[in-house]
């Protein structure tokens, strides 16, 4: 599904509100695959266009959706960045229009959407 993603935390630190990056936006799957007795989930933003459809995110692994809301998806799990696990969220909106359309974001709180540019707001 296509949707604009904004990571919650660097190397496992939440980030506070001020200090978000900006979306990125991506086709975000998550998937479920048989491992033995288990089954091994994983989290993925890929680019939007082209073949290749390029990673754009670090994949969550033991990823699990912890909140749905009219203001998005929290998606939970853990990133592996040189060889080291470290706890990540996912804050996660559908993209609503045109795929090129400008990236805006739920506002906080409530049920309207702020289309100004995450530098703006």
């Amino acid at each position: 599904m296509l949707m604009d993603v904004v990571p919650l935390r660097k190397l496992g630190v939440k980030l506070p509100r001020a200090y978000l990056p900006k979306p990125v936006r991506g086709h975000v799957s998550l998937t479920a695959t048989p491992y033995g007795e288990k089954f091994l989930r994983q989290a993925t933003v890929r680019g939007a266009y082209g073949k290749a459809r390029p990673l754009l995110l670090p994949d969550l692994t033991r990823a699990f959706g912890a909140r749905i809301t009219e203001q998005g998806i929290i998606v939970c799990g853990f990133e592996i960045i040189d060889g080291e696990d470290f706890r990540q969220a996912w804050w996660c909106w559908p993209v609503l229009g045109e795929p090129d359309a400008p990236i805006g974001r739920p506002v906080l709180g409530s049920r309207e959407w702020d289309s100004r540019p995450m530098a703006e707001a």
